[in-house]
């Protein structure tokens, strides 16, 4: 990724002040290696974030079977899932794919 791809506040040089923005790697061999540090997440959720759904979809996910026990349901919905996030990471690189397309090993 390139620093003019950031979102504004985060092309920002880091202070410690601010918190978050772009740092350089102050060692010889290393002058091209930037690091990007994001803000801190806010202390409170904003309005409008639906908490309820989020705090129920994370109580399902932390309630699914080890893989020793799933069912072959489980193990499907588990590799679907798996396939459409490469779909959707390899379409961020600039990859385009499609679902049925994509196969693992």
């Amino acid at each position: 990724m390139r620093k003019d791809e950031l979102t504004g506040l985060l092309r920002q040089p880091y202070t410690p002040e601010r918190g978050f923005g772009t740092a350089r790697v102050a060692k010889e061999g290393y002058e091209h290696i930037w690091f990007v540090v994001p803000p801190a997440p806010p202390e409170k959720l904003p309005a409008g974030i639906p908490a309820g759904a989020i705090s129920r979809a994370n109580a399902v996910l932390q309630n699914r079977p080890d893989l020793a026990d799933a069912s072959e349901l489980d193990l499907l919905t588990a590799y679907l899932f798996a396939r459409r996030e490469a779909v959707s990471s390899s379409r961020m690189e600039g990859t385009w794919s499609t679902i049925d397309t994509t196969t693992f090993s």
